[in-house]
């Protein structure tokens, strides 16, 4: 080997001493770069692909532990001895505060649907959904969330005070009533039960349009069952909110309101005397049912866990519906049946509004609904006592020519200068026709001399013929009792009857003012002729002849 030549040898020494050479050896070895090891030979150790630690199925299944603490509950032995409404609240509570941010890519559909039927990829889908709802968002979401979120509003999960967890409801239901119109069956009643249970302001359901829908029915209830202390339009309008068919809509009413308004009302006091005779029950009683007092549970479909009995409360929504618990018991003091008698308060009113088009010639008829024969009647009568108040009622105009006024003063004075005895004449100053007219008011009529009254002689036995008229027992008028005076001794009575006033109407006025006295009807008719009720003629008698 020449002296030129370079030992291999020589120069792999040389590399092994190398400080970058003895770097690598080390990290072929898997050492760290400092690590201090014994020079050897190099690694023959092949590097290959690694595993990623977690996989995307292996992320998908991953559960933050804030979730870990939920399921754990439900694994301890108080847990697995709770309620399933229990469980939701103590779970519920863990989750009050947490939010999650996954992409919704499950579906979950339960009946009464909590947090232990989810599986953990359901339980995070919810939480994130349930995060940006609370955000303001309109998400799409399976109903079983929606019914979970309100579970937690009734149950105060996730709301500051009732109050919160009440508008927060309301909000919720107002975004998603459209989206899942299922919500609209329980929202109202939740929110009704969430205001009693803890005693809110009843402005919260009365002020609210969609929630008062009860509470303006009962309103409109009250006026009409206590109807002394409304008025004719405000009893009117009453009857409209509670009917079927809406009078107030009516064309008819928009060109005679106070004409329709008087002969429904007026028939409705007809029906009430007639249905407390002939039926079981009063008329409202039948067309609205009776209050009823009956237990009530407090959220019902809902899951809803109470820790301890509430105590006792009263809480009042409206004149005739209440809330009262009692040893922890609710109920509930309403008008179960209120709206089933819409339709036959309806069917009546349309009936008065149809006769009134067809007497009135209105040209704008209707389909007249199955009326029966009674109250078609009633209605007919009541039509002509409104045409008699009409025509009773009729301004009459006078004209006066005055062309003619002088010549009425000059006869006047003439008139008057002849009456003067010839005392007064001497008496009084010598005064012009024009001057005599002067002293006394344009149209006034000197006052004639009245016949003295005369007595009626008394008779030891009063009789029909001998009663004083001027004394109409019974709050009968002159006129009335001249009537049932004429009844009781079979004398005819056409001859009292004039202009719009029918032996009908007559017969019907005094029916109603003997009606306290009797308790029935009075008079009937017999054939064409009206006629004393034979079981009553003694007690007729008597109170018109004492």
């Amino acid at each position: 080997m020449g002296p030129d030549r370079l030992d291999a040898r020589a120069i792999i020494e040389q590399l092994k001493d190398d400080p970058r050479f003895k770097r690598f050896e080390r990290a072929q070895a898997g050492q760290p770069p400092c690590a201090l090891q014994p020079v050897g030979r190099p690694t023959t150790r092949i590097y290959r692909d690694e595993p990623i630690v977690m996989t995307g199925s292996q992320m998908a299944a991953f559960l933050p532990p804030a979730y870990h603490r939920v399921r754990d509950v439900a694994r301890t032995p108080s847990g697995e001895r709770m309620a399933a409404a229990q469980l939701f609240v103590e779970q519920g509570r863990l989750l009050a505060d947490v939010e999650d941010d996954v992409p919704y890519t499950v579906q979950f559909e339960r009946y009464f649907p909590t947090y232990q039927m989810m599986s953990d990829r359901q339980l995070r889908c919810y939480v994130s959904w349930r995060t940006r709802v609370r955000r303001g968002e309109v998400a799409q979401a399976p109903t079983s969330f929606m019914f979970v979120y309100c579970y937690e509003l009734i149950n105060g999960i996730g709301a500051a005070s009732p109050l919160d967890a009440f508008c927060e409801l309301r909000r919720f239901w107002g975004a998603y009533r459209q989206e899942e119109p299922l919500l609209d069956r329980y929202a109202v009643r939740w929110l009704w039960d969430l205001a009693a249970y803890h005693d809110l302001d009843r402005a919260l359901v009365a002020g609210d349009p969609d929630l008062s829908q009860d509470v303006l029915y009962d309103e409109a209830l009250a006026k009409v069952l206590g109807r002394g202390e409304a008025s004719e339009e405000e009893l009117f309008s009453s009857l409209d909110a509670l009917s079927s068919y809406h009078v107030l809509k009516s064309r008819f009413y928009k060109e005679h309101p106070e004409d329709l308004r008087a002969v429904t009302l007026a028939v409705l006091g007809r029906l009430e005397p007639y249905y407390a005779k002939n039926r079981t029950r009063g008329l409202y009683e039948g067309l609205f049912g009776e209050r009823a007092t009956l237990p009530h549970r407090m959220f019902e479909a809902a899951v809803f866990h109470e820790e301890s009995p509430h105590l006792d409360a009263r809480y009042r929504f409206d004149a005739l519906q209440r809330y009262t618990c009692t040893g922890g018991r609710w109920q509930r003091t309403f008008y179960p049946d209120v709206r089933s008698g819409a339709s036959r308060l309806g069917a009546i009113l349309k009936a008065v509004d149809v006769q009134m088009r067809e007497r009135y010639g209105f040209g704008h008829p209707l389909k007249a609904p199955k009326t029966p024969k009674y109250l078609a009647q009633f209605i007919d009568k009541e039509i002509d006592a409104r045409f008699a108040w009409h025509k009773a009622h009729e301004v009459r105009q006078i004209q006066i020519d005055r062309s003619k006024l002088q010549g009425i003063r000059s006869t006047a004075a003439l008139t008057r200068e002849a009456l003067l005895v010839d005392e007064e004449r001497a008496d009084a100053p010598v005064a012009s026709a024009a001057q005599v007219v002067g002293e006394r008011p344009l149209g006034s009529v000197p006052p004639l001399p009245q016949a003295p009254a005369q007595v009626p002689a008394e008779s030891p036995a009063a009789s029909p013929s001998s009663v004083d008229l001027s004394a109409a027992p019974c709050g009968l008028t002159e006129l009335e009792l001249r009537f049932v005076l004429r009844l009781l001794d079979g004398q005819p009575t056409d001859d009292l009857l004039s202009g719009a006033l029918t032996a009908e109407l007559l017969v019907d006025a005094v029916n109603e003012k003997l009606f306290d006295l009797l308790g029935d009807t009075a008079v009937e008719f017999v054939g064409a002729q009206p006629s004393i009720v034979e079981d009553y003629w003694d007690d007729v008698k008597g109170a018109v002849c004492p």
